[in-house]
């Protein structure tokens, strides 16, 4: 294994040329406008807005909506920004009332928003982005849209800046990745069920585990173009995933599988993680989950992912 602590620098080059492309470069600003508010969310003991957000870059305005729901009456919450599928909260994902009682502020970003999720005609967000950084994959925008969220959120009373973080599941799993290995100011990082291109490791795959050959066929458009070069050379490949998320240090990652989720792979997401304790200056901020069943973002991953946080925020 590589000196990941010294190589940090060539770490992110490599995943930025290899991988994911350029995250899109900070923007000239970014404002919320509130358009709808319930004050009285589970029970009043929270509130969720919608919010439009709206970024200045210097090739035009990116917009798309959120949700941020937070505790009534308390300041300086932990707060998990939550790359999701879909717009509604309470979601299947989403288990609102839950993470409200365990005392967290949440925000939701459907992706699909950001930019959308296909490699056809782009949207408007999507022309501006590819103005900005056109070897962007998707990935890299809908982490780009997370960290503009971020960049708001700053701005709200109700936010700790030093308890931020992100989460996301299978696709968004390795969007949040991304995202907390190229921006410090999220302090805590959920991976859910992410695998190949994720917490998973290329060269730990195997016969019914998701390959790089896999994504190309179906989701090359996640990527930068120079992605297709790894096709069929997992064993091959400079930095692992392990590498990526050695980015992270020494803040905190929480890896969570599904032991029938074999597309994932699970052990070799249990092995990254276990790669990742070594380097961390601090090794008890990592921490592993693992559960039965399938590809989901259920409830004990949620309080898998809550009880880290209230052990180490």
């Amino acid at each position: 294994m590589k000196n990941l602590k010294t190589d940090r620098q060539k770490i992110a080059e490599y995943f930025i040329k290899n991988e994911y492309g350029l995250i899109p470069e900070n923007p000239i600003s970014v404002n919320g406008k509130t358009v709808d508010i319930n004050k009285r969310f589970c029970a009043s003991k929270a509130t969720l807005e919608n919010i439009e957000l709206t970024i200045k870059t210097k090739k035009g305005n990116v917009k798309f909506p959120f949700k941020f729901c937070y505790l009534n009456g308390k300041k300086n919450i932990r707060t998990v920004i939550v790359l999701n599928f879909r717009s509604d909260v309470p979601d299947i994902y989403i288990p609102a009332e839950e993470i409200v009682d365990r005392k967290y502020n949440f925000v939701s970003i459907n992706y699909q928003d950001i930019v959308l999720d296909n490699k056809e005609e782009p949207n408007a967000n999507e022309k501006v982005l590819r103005k900005l950084s056109p070897s962007s994959g998707k990935i890299a925008m809908w982490a780009w849209g997370a960290m503009r969220v971020l960049d708001y959120l700053y701005s709200r009373k109700e936010v700790n800046k030093n308890k931020v973080g992100i989460a996301g599941h299978s696709r968004l799993g390795k969007t949040a990745i991304l995202a907390g290995a190229f921006d410090e100011r999220f302090k805590f990082v959920h991976s859910n069920c992410s695998g190949t291109g994720g917490a998973g490791l290329y060269k730990m795959k195997n016969k019914e585990s998701e390959k790089i050959s896999d994504l190309l066929f179906r989701f090359s458009y996640w990527f930068t173009p120079d992605f297709k070069k790894l096709k069929d050379k997992e064993k091959y490949v400079e930095y692992d995933q392990d590498a990526l998320m050695s980015l992270i240090s020494p803040r905190l990652l929480n890896v969570s599988s599904a032991k029938e989720d074999l597309w994932a792979n699970p052990k070799s997401e249990k092995k990254a993680l276990y790669n990742c304790k070594k380097i961390w200056d601090n090794p008890e901020n990592t921490n592993y989950q693992v559960r039965k069943g399938t590809h989901y973002f259920s409830r004990d991953d949620w309080h898998g992912l809550l009880d880290f946080l209230d052990k180490k925020l």
